[in-house]
């Protein structure tokens, strides 16, 4: 299996390059608890390829900024 840890700015945007590609993927998002009230963002598991993985260890506002029109693009299927 091929998992990739997206911990710098290098590997954020090598792995933003091929989001941006994807017509469709998979995501979970990884919280200090099920409240959503309550929970605090730790990572985002991404995935668009069986037995291949991306995890967004601690986001930054910035890589958040970046993701969301990818998010929100009724056009990716999610």
């Amino acid at each position: 299996k091929d998992y990739y840890l997206i911990d710098n700015e290098k590997t954020f945007n090598s792995f933003l390059k091929e989001l941006k590609k994807q017509k469709v993927f998979a995501f979970d998002t990884e919280t200090t608890s099920l409240d959503p009230f309550a929970a605090k963002l730790l990572g985002i598991a991404f995935s668009w390829t069986a037995g291949q993985g991306y995890y967004l260890y601690k986001p930054t506002a910035e890589q958040l900024k970046k993701l969301k029109p990818i998010l929100e693009d009724n056009q990716i299927d999610k």
